[in-house]
């Protein structure tokens, strides 16, 4: 073999082997991209799995000055957008009853009357019935309350405890009671009412003018109503404005009659 002969074979086999290396460097290079991109995907995707686990809920604690009784504001935590249909559906009834129940106007008298009565059961509609009825009870509102006199509900809050039925659900309502006689300053009371409630499908209106008041058969089984905290007058600072922006006098316990 001469010398030109043996130096192209070096040269060739040098060529060889130098195309063989990248080879083998740009496969480690591609395994390596490989294995960053997996484990990039599954570190992605265990953070979005957690992602609904971890979120910051801003809570607002409301004091009375008068009374020191307090409650817990936090926004989303008992409605919001993320629940199920029916669970909203179920909210919406109780504080439909609750409103309801506790208000009462001149003008909204049948209307409350007529909701409370279809969305309860057994008992508590014949209850509510010889409560409200003025023949039977003398302390009726309707006997009781002028064209000017009013009571108003206003929902604070409303939980649901744990029950060992699932067709049964127990909710309590944390409401402001403002209850005006006349020309003396209104008087505003809170309340908790707890409530069984659940849906039947007997209880759905026959007629149609009733179906819209409640389609989906609410059944409300009991109801109790508990003071919480003192009573306040509400001694308005001027000749308009709201209970809200009124100035708050304590006074002694009121709890109006009837099985409320």
């Amino acid at each position: 073999m001469t010398r030109k002969q043996t130096y192209f074979d070096a040269a060739l086999d040098w060529d060889t082997q130098r195309r063989d290396d990248l080879e083998r460097r740009a496969a480690r290079s591609t395994a390596v991209a490989w294995a960053c991109a997996v484990l990039c995907g599954v570190s992605v995707l265990s953070v979005s799995i957690l992602l609904p686990l971890k979120q910051f809920v801003p809570a607002v604690i409301r004091v009375d000055n008068a009374t020191g009784a307090y409650d817990v504001q936090a926004p989303g935590e008992l409605a919001h957008v993320g629940l199920a249909r029916d669970q909203k559906i179920l909210l919406s009834d109780v504080a439909r009853y609750v409103l309801a129940r506790e208000g009462f106007t001149r003008g909204e008298a049948e209307a409350n009357y007529r909701t409370a009565y279809l969305m309860s059961c057994g008992p508590v509609r014949a209850e509510w019935e010889n409560f409200f009825n003025p023949q039977t009870n003398a302390q009726s509102p309707v006997k009781t309350m002028s064209a000017t006199d009013s009571e108003r509900a206003e929902i604070l809050n409303v939980t649901f405890l744990p029950t060992d039925r699932d067709d049964l659900r127990v909710a309590q309502v944390r409401f402001d009671k403002t209850v005006s006689r006349g020309v003396a300053a209104p008087v505003r009371t809170r309340y908790i009412a707890t409530l069984t409630v659940q849906y039947d499908a007997g209880n759905i209106p026959g007629q149609i003018k009733d179906l819209h008041v409640n389609a989906f058969g609410f059944c409300a089984l009991n109801y109790r109503r508990d003071q919480e905290g003192a009573a306040q007058v509400l001694a308005s600072s001027g000749t308009s404005g709201t209970p809200r922006d009124a100035v708050v006098e304590p006074v002694a316990s009121v709890r109006p009659a009837g099985p409320r």
